[in-house]
Formats: structure tokens, sequence, C-alpha cells
């Protein structure tokens, strides 16, 4: 009876202690969008459990449509944490290496020799930053510009956020696999993971909880932000997802259900 009264108090405390957590975040996000700074979704998670999740604003501001939990949303550069879960996991299959030259890929690529697929991950592989939509139609268009021009800096001695890097990786991954990107993407993480509310060719999804950007928005006012007509910007950034896809993929590191943990 002890030990039922302990676990009893113990439960109750930290009951408490995630009731306390929950009624400043609720507070906080209240302020936010009183104050018509925040529009989305928010889920917070402690040691595995979900202990805050709300939504907030419009998912379609002119038809007044409240974004709920299911809302989806482009995630754009959260993208790249799934193309270099992809490569690692590659990497454990023996398809590649983090330590392949980008010249194994692509032998014409200036200093290819000099630039590794860890390089492209880790935005040190000089490489510019440079995914205009008119150069990014398909690989051999992208290639053809983006070896073009001169890199930043010598491979491994500099850091600059590139979104070319990339979409390289996002073409090594689909000669590694055999796979377009979207579909090792969801081969790899989204099917083990049953993350049923994430993919690609957002312009194209009709489901109901569909979330728009935009630049401007008020109860009576908005202004949508650009879309791209395409699915620019490819393995950098042409996802969407929901929270709790979000999430999903997130404790995925934790059980070690996509990669090793020595990989990670």
């Amino acid at each position: 009876m002890r030990s039922i009264l302990t676990c009893l108090m113990i439960l109750l405390a930290v009951n408490s202690f995630f009731s306390q957590k929950t009624k400043q975040l609720e507070k906080l996000l209240a302020a936010y969008d009183q104050a018509g700074k925040f529009n989305g979704t928010i889920l917070v998670a402690e040691k595995g459990k979900i202990i805050f999740e709300k939504s907030y604003g419009y998912k379609n501001g002119p038809k007044k449509e409240k974004n709920t939990n299911n809302s989806l949303y482009r995630i754009f550069s959260t993208t790249k944490m799934f193309t270099a879960t992809v490569i690692l996991k590659l990497e454990e299959e023996g398809k590649l290496s983090i330590n392949d030259k980008l010249s194994k890929y692509y032998p014409n690529f200036p200093k290819g020799d000099s630039i590794t697929v860890a390089n492209l991950l880790s935005h040190t592989s000089g490489i510019p930053n440079e995914t205009g939509s008119e150069n990014t139609v398909d690989e051999e268009t992208f290639i053809k510009f983006i070896s073009s021009k001169p890199l930043n800096f010598s491979p491994g001695k500099q850091w600059d956020y590139s979104n070319s890097g990339y979409y390289i990786l996002g073409y090594i991954i689909k000669k590694a696999s055999g796979m377009n990107y979207d579909k090792a993407i969801e081969s790899y993480i989204l099917k083990p993971l049953q993350m049923n509310h994430t993919g690609f060719h957002f312009n194209t999804v009709t489901d109901e909880n569909k979330a728009f950007g935009y630049d401007f928005l008020t109860d009576h006012m908005s202004n949508e932000a650009f879309r791209f007509k395409t699915d620019h910007p490819f393995a950098a950034g042409a996802m969407y997802s929901t929270v709790e896809d979000l999430f999903k993929f997130n404790e995925s590191f934790k059980s070690n259900t996509i990669l090793k943990k020595a990989t990670i």
C-alpha cells in the first residue's frame, strides 16, 4: 500500500508539473495570438510525452478557415533533415559513403575531387547558394548551372549555407538508391514511421487541412506568400508535414528506428 501511495504521489507531482508548464505555454501563445504575432500550430513534448498542442490563426485567411492540429504546412528547410537522414541510411546500407568525392557522381564537376558528401551535408563545400527556379528544372540543367559558378572558398575551409549542396545530395540519393528523391524519402522514412500526412507536391494537395503561407495576415486582411510553381527547392526544402508527423520523426532518433545509435 505504501508503494502504491508513493507511486500515486509521484504521478500527481509529475502531472502537476506538466500542467503548470502547459498553463505557461497557453498564456504565452495566447499573448502572441492576440497580438497577431503567430499563425500556426505548436507541439511541445518532454521526455516523449506531448504536454502542449494547439493551433492558432488561419490556414486560409480570405475564407476565415482556422488552423487545426492537423494543418499541413510547407516545412521548407526542415526538409534538409530528411535528406541528411537518408544519406546516412544509405551509408549504413553500404550504398555510399559520406567520404565519397563529388567527382564519383559528377566526374566533370570542377574541384569535385576536393568536395565530399560530408562537405555537402555540413555546408562546407564552398558551392555557392544559388538555386533560382529557372536553373533547377532538372538535374542536368542544375548541375550545368552550378558547376559553372566558382566556389566561395576551398572545400572544408569555411562554412556557408548552401541550398545548392542539398540539391546535389538529392540527386546523389537518386543515384545511390535507384529511386527518385521523393520516393526514397517515402521508403526510408515516411512509411516506416507512418508519417501519413507528410510528403511532396504541395501545390497539388487537395486535403482540407492544407494551410497557406502568408506574408501578412490579420482578421481582415491577408497577403499570401509566394507559391513555387514546382517542387523547388527540392531536397533543400520541398516537403510539407504536420506537427504530429514531425514529432514522430523527432522521436525516431531517440528510438533508433531509422538510424543506428552510432550513426546518430
